[in-house]
């Protein structure tokens, strides 16, 4: 269980951010997920929200703004881990968010029971 008490997802599929919350939901309850669209939704957030952000989850399309995301985070004196979860990624758009400044991208898994697993286990890391 974290002690962050806030996590936001950055996810234009709304399929995919119900699995991410969902997922969130078994690991961490107390948890408060904000959600985004788009990188910029999620720095329009960050400038509202006081609750203490513990994580960045990015989906596919979004880990392509992951370098506009960090920066942003670093501006509003913010550092968290960044993650991207993703089916693939190519390896110039992982090449861009890891230098900078993303924790991982882990590839998504295609069953639920793992990509529950895997959650709880990207939850326990930012502890």
């Amino acid at each position: 269980m974290t002690k962050y008490a806030a996590v936001i997802v950055i996810e234009e599929s709304r399929a995919e951010a119900a699995l991410v919350c969902t997922a969130l939901a078994l690991h961490a309850p107390q948890m408060r997920v904000l959600e985004a669209c788009d990188v910029q939704g999620a720095i329009e957030l960050l400038g509202k929200e006081s609750t203490p952000i513990g994580l960045a989850i990015l989906g596919a399309r979004a880990i392509r703004g992951a370098p506009q995301l960090i920066g942003a985070l670093k501006h509003h004196g913010v550092e968290i881990p960044v993650i991207g979860i993703a089916p693939r990624v190519s390896g110039a758009a992982r090449e861009r968010a890891m230098a900078a400044g993303m924790q991982a991208i882990v590839e998504r898994p295609r069953e639920w029971k793992q990509y529950a697993e895997m959650m709880g286990e990207l939850l326990t890391r930012i502890d």
